[in-house]
């Protein structure tokens, strides 16, 4: 599976024009120079490690939105009753 990933984006990189072995993602100053690409299975590894991380955040950005809109509930229904509560005080000093 791997192995025919690597084929795949070396074949997508030959049809953009780049040498296969290329990758536009710089090096790990302390493996190689900043100036040389990765390997093609480095930048696979690296896309896919980016696609979980977005993933993960796509995730939690939805749990949030999630909390938000029910706190937003919970305060608009705070307000009701607040508010129903305000009447009958009023209501009932009359």
């Amino acid at each position: 599976m791997a192995q025919q990933s690597v084929r795949l984006k070396e074949e997508q990189l030959r049809r953009e024009g780049k040498p296969p072995e290329a990758c536009p993602v710089p090096a790990h100053p302390r493996r190689q120079s900043l100036t040389q690409p990765w390997s093609l299975p480095v930048c696979l590894f690296i896309e896919e490690k980016l696609r979980e991380v977005e993933l993960k955040s796509q995730r939690e950005i939805s749990e949030k939105r999630q909390e938000l809109i029910a706190k937003e509930e919970s305060l608009r229904n705070l307000e009701t009753r607040l508010a129903q509560q305000q009447v009958e005080h009023q209501n009932g000093h009359q």
